[in-house]
C-alpha cells in the first residue's frame, strides 16, 4: 500500500487564482511550507512574472526541472528530500499537490504562475489531478542525488523520528 492509499486525502486548498483573489496566501499547518507569491507585471503584449533571490526565492536554484504531457489519473512525487528544499510552480494548467511533515498533511491547487510552493527538506510530497494541460516547473535548492531520496514512508518517518531525537540534526525551514 502507498502513503496515498493509507491516509484519507484532504480537502483542497484553493491557491493561485483563487487565493490571489482576495489578496491573501494561505497558511499552511505543515511545518516550513508556504505560498511565494511572485510579482506580476501585466502587458498588452503579454504578462511577466519573476522572482529573484533573495527576495522572492528562499534559496538558489542548483537545478530545475519540468514535467509535462503528464497522463491523466498519474500521480508524481511521493517521496521526501533529506537536505534538498524545492519551490513548485504551475506554469499553466492546474495541479494538486500534497504535502506532509509527519504529523500534518495538507492539499492545495496550483493553478497559476503567480505563486510557488515551497517545501522544505524532510516534507514529503505528492503531485497529482494534472489537467491535460499542466506545464509544472521545480526549482531545486541542489543537483540531483538519489542517495538524498526518502522514497518510503516509513523511512520518512524514521528520518523525521531521528532528526528530532537528535539536536544535532538541523535542516532548512525557512
Amino acid at each position: 500500500m502507498t502513503h496515498s492509499d493509507a491516509h484519507q486525502s484532504p480537502a483542497p486548498r484553493f491557491v493561485g487564482n483563487a487565493g490571489a483573489a482576495n489578496g491573501k496566501c494561505p497558511v499552511f499547518q505543515c511545518k516550513g511550507v508556504k505560498l511565494l507569491p511572485f510579482p506580476l507585471i501585466p502587458d498588452t503584449r503579454g504578462n511577466l512574472m519573476f522572482a529573484e533571490f533573495p527576495k522572492h526565492l528562499p534559496f538558489v536554484p542548483r537545478r530545475f526541472f519540468v514535467t509535462y504531457e503528464v497522463p491523466i489519473g498519474s500521480v508524481r512525487g511521493e517521496h521526501a528530500h533529506r537536505h534538498l528544499e524545492q519551490i513548485i510552480v504551475c506554469l499553466k494548467g492546474s495541479l494538486a499537490v500534497t504535502v506532509d511533515d509527519g504529523m500534518v498533511q495538507e492539499k492545495c491547487l496550483l493553478d497559476t504562475p503567480g505563486a510557488g510552493l515551497y517545501i522544505p527538506p524532510l516534507t514529503w510530497g505528492i503531485q497529482s489531478e494534472h489537467s491535460a494541460d499542466c506545464i509544472m516547473l521545480v526549482l531545486a535548492s541542489d543537483v540531483y542525488n538519489e542517495s538524498g531520496y526518502l522514497r518510503n514512508y516509513s523511512a520518512f518517518l524514521d528520518c523525521l523520528a531521528e532528526a528530532s531525537a537528535d539536536p544535532r540534526q538541523t535542516w532548512s525551514t525557512k
